[in-house]
């Protein structure tokens, strides 16, 4: 999906809190006075117009909040594995050896062909740190999880 929805219908995330990570667009672009204006005007003019009148966010279900919280606890049966950080830290390798600003076929071929294996290693990844207050461990973890649709979205450009 190359779209900014979420899963819930009527709800949205902007600003800060759709950026993952520190330096996500938003946040780079968030002291700007003119950006805030602009942006700020579009997101609420898009906002109103996905909310109707009603203005009301879809009730979620319990499957849902079933499905989240078994994921959430995934991450904490894994007790073996590879480390979150050196995943990371190769997905930045991958992305900069294969899908640079000056890329050919080939190069972005090959580089899905990686990310595909190095997605599927991401299955075997745990974390450390279960604790269930500022687990910034946690969320480099979901934060990991969610770079991995973007990087195939830039690699098939």
């Amino acid at each position: 999906d190359q779209n900014c929805e979420t899963r819930i219908k009527g709800l949205f995330a902007v600003g800060e809190c759709s950026s993952v990570g520190l330096h996500g667009a938003n946040r780079l672009g968030g002291n700007s006075l003119l950006d805030l204006v602009a942006f700020g005007r579009a997101a609420g003019i898009h906002i109103a117009t996905g909310l109707g009148n009603s203005g009301a966010v879809e009730a979620v279900g319990e499957g849902f909040l079933t499905a989240v919280r078994e994921h959430l606890d995934g991450w904490d049966r894994r007790d073996a594995g590879e480390s979150v950080a050196v995943l990371r830290a190769a997905l930045q390798k991958l992305m900069q050896r294969h899908c640079g600003v000056f890329c050919t076929d080939v190069l972005l071929r090959a580089g899905l062909a990686k990310l595909d294996v190095l997605q599927a290693r991401l299955l075997g990844a745990r974390i450390t740190d279960h604790s269930r207050v500022f687990n910034t461990e946690r969320i480099e973890a979901l934060g990991l999880e969610n770079l991995f649709p973007i990087a195939r979205c830039w690699s098939r450009r």
